[in-house]
């Protein structure tokens, strides 16, 4: 057996084998198994933070966002984009990058959504005016 000559925690994790994570300075013990005092209150409040710090969370926005209505598949367009743009904002990972192809290929179909609006009205202007002339 040989050893790197790193200095490792005296604790012991729940199977019994030595912790083998680095102490704290000055003591003998890593942040998890420190028995000082002020560790442990420091790891409680650490823990509760966790705990709470994903549920509830609200957007520090400057200003109130407006409520969207959606009601044709442009609208959809500005959403979209502002979504991706915030996506590209974020530290680069496999997530991101899954989650922006997701929404440019979402972008692509509301393109064609508004393509097929936009000339079935065209159309049915064309069929109305030609209507109106037949009368």
């Amino acid at each position: 057996m040989t050893t790197t000559g790193k200095r490792t925690c005296a604790g012991y994790n729940r199977r019994g084998e030595p912790c083998g994570c680095a102490p704290l300075q000055g003591s003998n013990y890593c942040y998890f198994h420190d028995p000082d005092p002020a560790t442990a209150a420091q790891r409680r409040a650490s823990r509760a933070k966790g705990g709470h710090a994903r549920h509830g969370r609200h957007l520090d926005v400057a200003g109130d966002l407006d409520p969207v209505t959606i009601e044709t598949a442009a609208d959809v367009l500005p959403i979209l984009v502002d979504e991706i743009n915030a996506l590209r904002r974020l530290e680069n990972s496999v997530n991101r990058a899954r989650a922006i192809g997701y929404l440019c290929g979402v972008v692509v179909k509301a393109f064609d959504a508004t393509n097929m609006q936009q000339e079935l009205a065209a159309l049915r202007a064309v069929l109305a005016r030609r209507i109106d002339k037949s009368r």
